[in-house]
């Protein structure tokens, strides 16, 4: 099969995502708690528990916007655990789940223009 012939469903795409996050969720599981203090240097996050924070939190805004809902201030998601870390990614997955089994042909055609922790806006079409 050809590239440009090549296709993924929605679903297959969170399937496979979930997939990943699950082994990750496994390993860190199997790690001291202080695995999250581990310093680092990536998309403005200065440990594990940050970079964690990120991805889920990504995710989580993401699946709001689509849904036209509030988006969650980094804040407020719960950080202290491994378990709480994975459950932003939880709860968001279960929103791109529902906003894709609703989804009509008109929302193709929309296009969302956001703004996040870095200067320049983003354009998101699903």
């Amino acid at each position: 099969m050809s590239a440009t012939l090549a296709q993924i469903s929605f679903e297959e795409l969170l399937v496979a995502n979930q997939g990943q996050t699950r082994k990750w969720r496994e390993w860190f599981d199997h790690q001291p708690a202080s695995v999250l203090e581990l310093p680092l240097s990536i998309a403005l996050a200065k440990n594990v528990r940050e970079f964690l924070l990120h991805i889920f939190a990504v995710e989580l805004r993401y699946a709001e916007r689509l849904k036209g809902m509030p988006i969650t201030a980094y804040e407020s998601l719960p950080t202290a655990t491994i378990a709480d870390l994975f459950s932003i990614g939880d709860k968001a997955a279960g929103m791109y789940r529902e906003y894709f089994a609703q989804m009509t042909d008109k929302d193709w055609t929309v296009f969302l223009v956001t703004s996040h922790r870095s200067p320049a806006p983003s354009i998101l079409n699903p």
